[in-house]
């Protein structure tokens, strides 16, 4: 039987380094750019008063800016590792054990997170909050058409949750505020109803997962530092393949990455 041979040049390896820190680097910059401007539309945008609910939102929108700012730093880091990666011309193994440590702990500040909003999540269904939360909205709805203060809660409200009325749209007898379309798409959910189910818990668990893939990038770094030379050929020689009897396959890789 003919034995089969693969060599991989540490060329292509080079290639599929660079192309994970690119994209590690660029996902880094949108989720730090999501963060952020999330963080800073709930403070702006959100109708706050005296509710559990609200104090919980407006926490978590000042942890999502403070996790933005650590991954947008995580991120310039991520893109000097490129930059030293590719051009090799300085000796700095340091950058890379650094960049495994930041790397880590956003991952673990994005774990907790999420965790957080899957949990408050949870609790939002409370029936207590909820009935707090109900007699709040009574009071500012009921005042609508007579209070400029509950008019313009009531359309932040509608705005920020695309909702419409209390419990559904038929709440308003007459012509539906404009704060009831985007656009000319009518918001078909109630404000109680949409309320209590703000998206917390997707997007606790969008934040877990990303906060999982930050541990193939920690161990990349932790990897490169071990093995990166300053003076590592950009195209090594292949090593020729022994001759040997055995049927297995072969897998030759030069020392330098």
């Amino acid at each position: 039987m003919e034995h089969i041979h693969f060599v991989i040049d540490n060329s292509d390896i080079r290639t599929c380094i660079k192309v994970l820190l690119l994209f590690s680097a660029f996902g880094l910059s949108v989720t730090a750019f999501a963060l952020i401007s999330h963080g800073v539309r709930c403070l702006i945008d959100l109708p706050y008063d005296d509710v559990n609910l609200y104090r919980r939102i407006k926490i978590a929108a000042i942890v999502n800016i403070i996790i933005g700012i650590v991954t947008s730093i995580v991120s310039l880091v991520n893109y000097g590792i490129v930059g030293n990666y590719i051009t090799r011309l300085y000796h700095i193994k340091g950058i890379y054990k650094i960049f495994a440590a930041l790397v880590m702990v956003n991952g673990v500040l994005m774990m907790g997170f999420g965790i957080y909003l899957v949990v408050t999540s949870a609790k939002n269904y409370d029936q207590n909050m909820r009935m707090d939360l109900e007699k709040m909205l009574i009071v500012k709805f009921e005042g609508y058409f007579h209070n400029g203060e509950n008019e313009k809660y009531v359309d932040n409200f509608q705005k920020y949750y695309k909702c419409c009325g209390l419990y559904k749209p038929d709440y308003w007898q007459e012509e539906p505020p404009r704060s009831c379309y985007t656009s000319r798409q009518r918001h078909e959910k109630g404000c109680i109803e949409a309320s209590s189910t703000s998206g917390m818990w997707t997007r606790g668990i969008i934040m877990i997962v990303v906060a999982i893939f930050h541990i193939p990038l920690a161990i990349l770094a932790v990897y490169l530092a071990k093995v990166i030379r300053p003076d590592a050929p950009v195209v090594s020689s292949l090593q020729q393949p022994s001759t040997s009897s055995s049927t297995t396959n072969r897998y030759y890789l030069s020392e330098g990455v």
